[in-house]
Formats: C-alpha cells, sequence, structure tokens
C-alpha cells in the first residue's frame, strides 16, 4: 500500500458566483439551449495528498465528469485543470495547503466549466489526471 500523508481537505460552505453583463434575446435563447447539453453536479470536496512522492488531488464531484481538459500556464507557472459542465461549488475560492509543489489552489465557477489552477513553486511534468467513480484524482510530481 502507498505511503499517504494528508496535506488538508476541504468540504464546503456557500460562495456565491459573479454576475455577466446583460445579454440580448438571442444570445440568451443559445446559451440556455447549450446549458441543457452540459453536464450539471457539485463540487462536494477536496482533499490533497502525499502518495510515493506525489502529490494526489482528489476532487469528489459525484460522479465522473464527462470531459475535462489540462493546460500549463507560465510567468509564473501555473497548472490548470477545466471540467467541462455546470458544476457548483459552496466553499473558499483560494486553498492554500501545505504542498511541495504548488503554493496556491485557486477555483473558478463558470457558467460553462469549473477551473482549477494551482500556483507552481516550480517546473513540473505533465500531471496524470484519471476518472474516478466519484469525479478525478489529480497527480502531480
Amino acid at each position: 500500500m502507498p505511503r499517504q500523508k494528508l496535506f488538508f481537505s476541504f468540504n464546503g460552505t456557500d460562495v456565491g458566483n459573479s454576475t455577466a453583463p446583460a445579454k440580448k434575446d438571442e444570445e440568451v435563447k443559445n446559451t440556455e439551449e447549450e446549458k441543457h447539453s452540459l453536464q450539471a453536479g457539485k463540487l462536494k470536496s477536496i482533499y490533497f495528498k502525499e502518495v510515493d512522492g506525489e502529490t494526489r488531488i482528489s476532487l469528489d464531484l459525484g460522479g465522473a465528469p464527462l470531459s475535462y481538459t489540462s493546460f500549463f500556464l507560465k510567468d509564473p507557472n501555473r497548472l490548470v485543470v477545466d471540467i467541462q459542465g455546470k458544476w457548483d461549488y459552496f466553499g473558499p475560492t483560494v486553498l492554500k495547503p501545505e504542498n511541495p509543489i504548488f503554493s496556491k489552489f485557486r477555483i473558478g465557477i463558470y457558467d460553462e466549466k469549473i477551473r482549477m489552477v494551482m500556483d507552481l513553486k516550480g517546473q513540473t511534468p505533465a500531471p496524470v489526471i484519471s476518472k474516478t467513480e466519484n469525479g478525478l484524482d489529480i497527480n502531480v510530481k
């Protein structure tokens, strides 16, 4: 069994979404049709663990997401994970777990996705992201 050390865990409280500028009737109709085709759910909890020298971020979404993407940004180095769909999240939007790989973990709620941004302490190889029964595991070295 791999050695695990729990860095930080969160089981949430309420956070509201920001408001967007008013849209024209046609834009609203098209947007509503697109929203109905998106997966919906709730980010229930986030756990940060050390497993065999890697950091594992476990996201409990109440089920595996249909679609996600990840990419890196530079200056400063950041890892971004977008999970497509209409997601609710009722917790803090900035987390600062004690972690050797990243200094800050931010969460943004958008109409069509939830975005997680990790501010990295240095360069890191591409993460290994896997769907789980309850959501996603993001393994970062």
